[in-house]
């Protein structure tokens, strides 16, 4: 069996909410979670949201951002 990733967008948050909740993850529905703040999150070229699907039901997420600070050297 096959399962298709592809970009997310704003359009994906409360599947993807969904499956935080559901994988026990926290998340600050009312901060930097909600829908306002991640659909700025979303339009950033820094911030990657990818997401596996299982037909309808999204089984997995990866989200790659960055909030500009350098690692040690």
């Amino acid at each position: 069996m096959e399962y298709p990733i592809r970009h997310l967008n704003i359009d994906d948050y409360d599947r993807l909410v969904r499956l935080w909740d559901i994988c026990g993850l926290e998340y600050r529905p009312l901060g930097r979670d909600s829908a306002e703040a991640m659909k700025t999150e979303f339009c950033r070229e820094e911030t990657c949201f990818l997401g596996m699907s299982d037909e309808d039901r999204l089984i997995g997420s990866i989200i790659g951002s960055s909030d500009g600070r350098q690692g040690p050297d």
